[in-house]
């Protein structure tokens, strides 16, 4: 059965998109082979979001569970995406993770994969030190649009800000980051 659905989706595009996938589980053809399709699509990037902000792995996988059980609810539901998926992911599995967090009370998260930070090279922990610096907002959306590669509306979208105020946060950490010691050589003109 997920040969014809994939196959028929085929027909409209060489890889279905997230929203076929999704219309693909709200008519219930082969549901199963669709969603397995979106989440292992995003889990990559959900698995991200839930390391920086349950803290630690168990937490992290937590969230995205939940946060695929709640897509796979909606998408039942006939679920519609003004944008990419990953803007809808983003605060539900954040939420949920957060929520793992308070649970565990582990300490604030320090990156996606704070025991690697001791393995990293010098510079690359430079770097991730003085992003983790920055207060909660500004490092959301260095995150989101920095380092996930959201674009402003989608960075908006998906932490529910304005676009101006996605602009005036990313400034204003570019200054902060610009102004640590530790970065001078990735801001110097020459």
């Amino acid at each position: 059965m997920l040969g014809r659905v994939v196959g028929r989706l085929a027909a409209l595009s060489p890889e279905p998109t997230d929203q076929e996938l999704l219309d693909a589980i709200a008519r219930a053809d082969d549901g199963e082979g669709a969603f397995a399709a979106l989440y292992e699509r995003h889990k990559t990037f959900a698995m991200r979001v839930g390391r920086r902000f349950a803290g630690d792995e168990a937490g992290a996988a937590d969230a995205v569970q939940e946060a695929f059980l709640a897509l796979m609810r909606k998408a039942r539901r006939g679920m519609r995406l003004r944008g990419k998926l990953t803007t809808w992911l983003y605060p539900v599995v954040r939420n949920h993770a957060a929520r793992a967090r308070e649970r565990r009370r582990l300490a604030p998260p320090v990156g996606d994969e704070p025991a690697a930070v001791a393995d990293e090279g010098d510079d690359l922990a430079s770097v991730r030190g003085a992003v983790d610096a920055l207060d909660e907002s500004a490092r959301e959306v260095v995150m989101l649009r920095v380092v996930e590669g959201l674009s402003v509306a989608e960075t908006a979208a998906a932490l529910g800000i304005a676009e101006g105020t996605v602009k005036s946060r990313l400034h204003a950490a570019v200054r902060t980051l610009r102004a640590d010691p530790r970065l001078r050589a990735y801001f110097d003109a020459g």
